[in-house]
Formats: C-alpha cells, structure tokens, sequence
C-alpha cells in the first residue's frame, strides 16, 4: 500500500476534527474531550509556543504524568512546528540532565506537581499545562508549513548499552505509519483504542496517532499499571476494543484470565475485538493461555520492531496457532513485513542468506529515522548501504525465514 506522506499526522487529525467535532477523542477516567475541545486546546497551545519563539524543528520537551495534558501538550508542539521530546517525569534525575542536554532543548512543557522534580538548568524555560493562561490565544489552526524530512519527534531509547541515543523520526515516517497502523489495527471512527505505554516509549506513537487519524477514541489509563481486574473492569466500562500492549504484560492477562476462567467459567470480553503484543519475544504458552480464558475470537498479533523503523516495522497474526487443537511453535515468528519496510537477513558481509539459515536481521525501507542526534559515528554504524544505496538499520536480532516466508 502506498500513502501520501505529504501531509504531517496532525493536518490527518484535523480532518477528523472536521468531520466529527463533537465525537469523542479522549476518555480518561471520568473526563472526555470531543474532537473539537481536543483541537481548540492544542491550538492554543500551539499559538503560545509560537509566541515563544518555536520553530520547525525547534525541540520541545514534554515531561507530564498520563494525563488529557500528555495529548494536549504533544499535539500543541506538533501544530506549531516544534519537534517533541518526550521525557519520563520518574527517570533518575542524572537521566533526565543527560537527554535535556543531549537534545538542546530550551523549552520543556511539564504540570505544576511534576515541575520540582525536574533537573532544569538556566538555559530551560519550563512550561506548566495545567496552570498556563491560554485564555487570549487563539483557539484556530496555526497552519504552519512543514517539510515531510523535518523531525516530528527526537525519542531516546533505553542506552542498555551506555548513554541514551535520541532517534530522530521525520514527520513523512510518523504520519505513513500512522496510516498503516490504521490498517493493521483496523480502526474506524467506533473504536475505542486502549493509551498503555509511557510516553517515552514508540509503543505510545502506535497507541496515540492511529485513533485519531480514524477518528476513534483513545482511552488513557492513570499513571498505575492495572492489574488483570482492574485490566477487566475498565475494558468493560470503557468499552475498549483494541488494545497494544507489552509482550509481559499480555502474557500477565492470558495468565490471570485463563485461571479466572477455570475457576468461574469464560466471561464477557464486551468490545474487545484485537490485541497487540510487542516488545520482546512472544512466550508460545501464553496462547494456550489465550485460548483457555476464551480470546481466541480475538485478533492477537505478534508484533516487532525497533525505534529506529518507525515502531512496528513488522506483524504476525496468531490466528492459525488458537484453532481447535493447533500446536503453537517452539518460537514464535515475528511474521511479514509492514508497508514502508524491507526485511533483510544477511551475513557478516551483508549478503543475503539463503532461507532457513540464520543471520542477521537489517531493515530497510521509507520509514527509517534519520539516525542518532549527534552520533553520526553510531549512525553510520547502524545505518548502512547496501545493494544499489539501498539504505538498511542493522537490528543485531538473529533471525531465520521460515518456510512460510515469515
């Protein structure tokens, strides 16, 4: 499929603000916002931040706790040029100092409780949402031109291998996979989608932008985890029908679901319709799981990819393995690449290896980011040419085709 990358994520939402205004766009807890408040609110913050100077690609960062503001604040920096930086209030402070630092922001959009907190030097003026006087901006589209190469979003990754990198997403990549998600998830304006991840996660770009491209609602959870019940109760009181969560966190509710079952018999899942586990790797006993606690009728995708393809790069639907009597791999494939994605195996010498044999995985594709924030060192290393300047993202995962040409 090929999608128009033209358009930034946020000129997609407006349409829907067109089309549906008062339909809901956010639900968190007892609070909703309509697609006409939702907008209105960015828009003013997006006026604001222009006043202040920002300016595509101007960083902006953003360190809330799960809130209405979350949304309000990101979509506020996009409207008015900026590229988000997102940043987990409850990272160590060192942390924090680091990718402030590393990523030259002057501006920090954050909430009055969580300010404190937050290791901002001189050089960072920091904003809070819920307490900002936005009363005399205006509440109108800004309309700032964007060049689809420009940055949307600088996220950094884990740095299990030693400082933090910031990876730089352009807007062309943000908003195609946001319209393939659209696709894979099969959303439509009556769709309730499940917000889980902390914003400092690629998994919340998947969870946030898709929604509101189709028009459905999005459902934040508070700042705790939900256990399994809790997990339940908002399902059905939300009335939540697609749901994108962590690889543990899924094979915690197959767990707790199935015993559930055992106990008390299958129960109602109400609008469940699709499930999306990612992150690590797939336990295949969490199906069996799955298909004890009575999910099967539940689309379950397996979904992988790094940051640096755009979030998910590619997908495996379960359904064969939660058929009456299926027996479920003794690894669980990552399955077919998504529009925008190229997957290679290759060898030591990047030569591609026969079917069956492992090597290692390397992405290529429209959708890769730009690369590291001044790493260009370690972007030239992750970041390779291949045949005919095909550019490719070394994963360092191992990987074999299997002869289902997953």
């Amino acid at each position: 499929l090929s999608y128009d990358g033209g358009e930034p994520v946020h000129a997609l939402i407006g349409r829907q603000v067109a089309l549906r205004a008062d339909a809901p766009a956010l639900v968190y807890g007892e609070e909703s916002l309509s697609y006409a408040q939702l907008d209105a609110r960015a828009n003013r913050v997006a006026h604001h931040l222009l006043g202040l100077g920002v300016k595509p690609e101007s960083r902006v960062g953003i360190a809330v706790e799960r809130s209405v503001e979350m949304i309000v604040g990101i979509l506020g920096i996009l409207k008015a040029g900026g590229t988000y930086v997102p940043l987990d209030p409850a990272y160590p402070p060192d942390r924090l100092t680091y990718m402030i630092e590393d990523s030259g922001l002057s501006l920090l959009l954050t909430q009055s409780h969580v300010a404190p907190r937050l290791p901002v030097g001189q050089k960072v003026r920091a904003l809070s949402l819920d307490t900002l006087d936005l009363g005399a901006q205006r509440s109108d589209d800004p309309c700032v031109v964007m060049h689809p190469q420009q940055l949307a979003y600088l996220i950094y990754t884990s740095g299990s291998t030693g400082r933090p990198k910031g990876v730089g997403i352009a807007h062309h990549a943000l908003v195609r996979h946001a319209q393939e998600s659209v696709r894979f998830f099969g959303l439509v304006p009556e769709d309730r989608m499940l917000q889980f991840s902390t914003l400092n996660f690629d998994g919340f770009i998947e969870q946030v932008f898709p929604p509101l491209v189709a028009g459905a609602a999005i459902v934040l959870r508070g700042p705790a985890l939900w256990d399994s019940e809790t997990f339940y109760r908002e399902l059905i009181d939300k009335r939540i029908s697609v749901a994108d969560l962590t690889t543990a966190y899924w094979h915690l509710l197959a767990q707790d679901f199935a015993q559930e079952a055992a106990r008390h018999g299958v129960r109602d899942y109400g609008a469940l319709r699709q499930v999306h586990a990612g992150g690590e790797a797939m336990p295949p006993e969490g199906l069996k799981a799955w298909k004890e606690a009575g999910l099967a009728h539940v689309k379950l995708l397996n979904t992988y990819g790094p940051t640096e393809a755009t979030v998910t790069a590619s997908v495996l639907d379960c359904a064969p393995y939660l058929r009456e009597g299926a027996q479920a791999p003794l690894r669980m494939p990552i399955g077919e690449p998504l529009a925008g994605r190229v997957l290679r195996v290759v060898g030591s010498d990047l030569g591609l290896v026969p079917r069956g044999v492992a090597g290692e995985l390397c992405i290529g594709g429209e959708l890769l980011a730009r690369g590291y924030l001044g790493r260009a060192g370690l972007t030239a290393e992750r970041f390779v040419a291949a045949d005919e300047g095909e550019r490719l993202y070394r994963t360092g995962d191992l990987v074999r085709w299997n002869s289902e040409g997953q």
